[in-house]
């Protein structure tokens, strides 16, 4: 690889790693707390998982963040909120969401793949 390549590299991580890190503390807070989260987790058939999601996701955010210093705290921590957010894509296609209501989930899951695949290239393992 060359400089460029690595310089590059190194900054969509950064660039991922905080938007998703920040992003999931944001969201999993939201999946506690929230009365609107509350209703939704309702309509999706799924009102009693939504505090394990919650969890997870703080749990996802803080691992993204820490591995800042330790990468492959990172690569663990990308691989399972890709997968979390799989299952929200399926959860939305379950319950006949309209595609526009998929994007933001849809976006979490792809730039979590691609943090998945960048960490992996940069040796994170």
């Amino acid at each position: 690889r060359t400089i460029l390549e690595v310089i590059i590299m190194n900054n969509l991580i950064l660039t991922l790693t905080l938007f998703n890190g920040f992003g999931f503390l944001i969201h999993g807070t939201s999946c506690l707390y929230s009365k609107a989260m509350h209703k939704e987790f309702a309509r999706y058939g799924l009102a009693r998982q939504r505090r394990l999601v919650g969890i997870f996701q703080l749990a996802g955010g803080v691992g993204l963040l820490c591995g800042l210093s330790f990468q492959p705290l990172a690569l663990t921590s990308a691989a399972g909120l890709a997968l979390i957010m799989t299952m929200g894509v399926v959860v939305r296609f379950r319950v006949n969401d309209r595609f526009i209501e998929m994007i933001p989930a849809l976006g979490y899951a792809i730039s979590n793949y691609v943090l998945v695949y960048l960490l992996y290239r940069a040796g994170a393992y």
